[in-house]
């Protein structure tokens, strides 16, 4: 489960990688929509094909909507477009902030549980956080406007974590997430239509343009979030998105390995830092206090 659930942070680190590639040829409305549109039709037909789609009835989809528009819908507007007003500093610093309100909302909504050393994990993956960005910091303005809707994608993050986990309780992450997209992709269509699609250059629509946006389609859109989903029906919302903490991570030893960016020991630390909160987040008194008695043990 941890496997899978890191594999899915390995991805999205890495789809900022694919993101600057895509930007090359595309606007970013038009990412979005064909990687949404892509992904929606691959899942239906590997569900089908498997047999794992089940039947939606017209009573689930008002919570499948309100899924699909928190996420991909509202967190991609508020991310996409507040980055244009605000510094990539701020924002990471922002959007790192998603593991924090997750566990507030969860115990006030669905009465999760979550210990003093869960919530001191969470702060210490966030002070990691905090050192890989300022590690990699630049200079740029910020506006009221940048931030309210860099913190719209927080709260999008927070709101999806917790509806989807109503859907666990019924259907199985091939269902969700084939839906979830598929309605993302409606969301987007008009927005893509009126803004990107006028001006869209059909000559860039090649194999090696499109390459980037296949891989944020199969790695960021359909296995990231079948594990995330996954991941929140057995472990719950709270203890699942610590994960993202792990994202800037990823991102930095990808960009030093493919961008050549540099990767200081400031970096390195930060690093350490945010897996051991991780790590930390994951823990239970119980289980910590078992490992005491084996340790003692063997003294």
């Amino acid at each position: 489960m941890y496997v899978l659930l890191l594999a899915a942070m390995l991805f999205w680190g890495f789809s900022f990688v694919w993101y600057k590639m895509a930007y090359q040829h595309f606007l970013p409305l038009t990412v979005v929509f064909f990687r949404l549109s892509l992904s929606s039709a691959f899942l239906f037909l590997l569900a089908v094909t498997m047999r794992k789609l089940q039947h939606v009835s017209r009573k689930d989809l008002p919570l499948f909507f309100l899924v699909a528009l928190f996420e991909p819908f509202l967190y991609f507007i508020g991310e996409s477009f507040g980055m244009q007003y605000v510094s990539s500093t701020l924002a990471s610093i922002i959007i790192a902030t998603i593991p924090v309100f997750t566990p507030v909302a969860a115990y006030y909504f669905f009465k999760e549980k979550i210990s003093v050393l869960n919530i001191a994990g969470i702060i210490i993956s966030l002070a990691g956080v905090l050192i890989v960005v300022n590690a990699n910091s630049s200079h740029g303005t910020s506006s009221l406007l940048g931030v309210v809707l860099i913190f719209m994608a927080v709260f999008s993050a927070v709101g999806y974590s917790l509806l989807v986990k109503r859907l666990t309780e019924r259907f199985n992450p091939f269902t969700i997430v084939a839906w979830q997209n598929g309605i993302g992709a409606l969301l987007f269509l008009p927005l893509f239509l009126v803004f990107e699609f006028p001006v869209l250059d059909f000559g860039a629509i090649t194999w090696k343009n499109m390459l980037p946006v296949v891989y944020l389609t199969f790695f960021a859109s359909v296995l990231a979030f079948i594990f995330f989903v996954n991941a929140v029906s057995s472990i719950g919302a709270s203890k699942a998105n610590i994960f993202t903490n792990a994202i800037p991570v990823f991102t930095a030893l990808f960009s030093w390995l493919l961008l050549g960016e540099q990767l200081s020991a400031m970096k390195l630390t930060g690093m350490f830092i945010v897996m051991a909160g991780i790590v930390m987040s994951q823990m239970s008194r119980s289980r910590i206090t078992r490992f005491l008695m084996v340790f003692r043990s063997q003294e």
